[in-house]
Parts: C-alpha cells; structure tokens; sequence
C-alpha cells in the first residue's frame, strides 16, 4: 500500500509542476518551443544557471546591486569570460548603471 500511495504522491508532485509551468508560459506570453520554466532550490542556483546557459560576448553586460554581489558572482564571472562588462551599483543606482552597460 506504501508504495501505491507514493507513486501517487509522485504523479500529483508532476501534474502540480507541469500545470505550474504552462501557467508561468502563458503568464510571459511564450510557449514551449521557445521556452523553458525549470525549478532551483535558490536563487543562486538560478542566477548561475541563467549565466551559464547565456552566449555573452563583449557587447553585453551585467548589472549587480552590492547588496547581492555574492550570489551573483557568478553571473559577472562568466559576463567577464565572454567579454562582457560587469557594473556594481550601490543603492538605488540601477537605472544609472544599467544605462552605462546598454550603451
């Protein structure tokens, strides 16, 4: 009976994720052929997993706030690799330096 009620558990676990997927899909407008919602157990994980998967080159760049430079280390690391700019910005200074990498 344990087993029965763990796949169970199991199959409603999937089900939940999927229709959570679909609903982050039609939230942004976009679809499964060009899209893909995962799941990470922090934001860490995210960020550096984005990073990762990101074809940077020298025309783009990174903006990270001072107060999340730890885990977005990461995410500078391989904007630098790829030749991109890394911007740390202190307080409400975002807009300024996102500026600065856009141009």
């Amino acid at each position: 009976m344990w087993a029965f009620a763990a796949l169970r558990a199991d199959l409603a676990s999937r089900l939940a994720a999927q229709a959570v997927r679909r609903r982050v899909l039609v939230f942004f407008s976009v679809t499964r052929a060009t899209h893909l919602v995962v799941w990470t157990a922090v934001a860490t994980a995210a960020l550096k997993l984005a990073a990762e998967r990101l074809p940077w080159t020298p025309d783009d760049g990174a903006v990270v706030h001072q107060w999340y430079l730890h885990s977005a280390a990461g995410v500078a690391a391989y904007a630098v690799r790829g030749g991109g700019r890394v911007v740390t910005v202190e307080g409400g200074g975002m807009a300024t330096a996102c500026g600065k990498v856009i141009r």
